[in-house]
């Protein structure tokens, strides 16, 4: 434990501990044992492209669902737009409020 903090603390008193850390630490690792990420990463490959290739049928369904559904919600949005920009409008062609220039119907003369 002491030592654990004792890197945290080395660690942290530089500016750029990341570099720092990547220079001391990850790089040698990754130099020593470049063979056999290469070979996992490589493994790792190669079962993401079978898994992908044996569910391409329902990737392409996902796929196609998303894009209606994303229409959808485009139209839907924009079809809500329009009809409060159409209310808006109408509202501001049509007021309430009767203007000064009309004569009130309930004012007795």
């Amino acid at each position: 434990m002491p030592l654990y903090c004792f890197f945290l603390l080395k660690t942290a008193l530089f500016k750029q501990g990341a570099k720092q850390l990547y220079a001391n630490h990850l790089r040698p690792f990754l130099s020593r044992h470049q063979a056999r990420v290469d070979q996992v990463l490589g493994f790792a490959y190669c079962e993401v492209i079978k898994l992908v290739s044996s569910y391409h049928a329902e990737i392409k369904l996902v796929k196609s669902m998303v894009v209606k559904i994303t229409g959808s919600a485009e139209k839907l949005l924009r079809g809500t737009a329009e009809s409060d920009r159409s209310q808006q409008h109408s509202s501001a062609e049509d007021p309430a409020v009767p203007s000064d220039t009309e004569p009130d119907q309930n004012h007795n003369h």
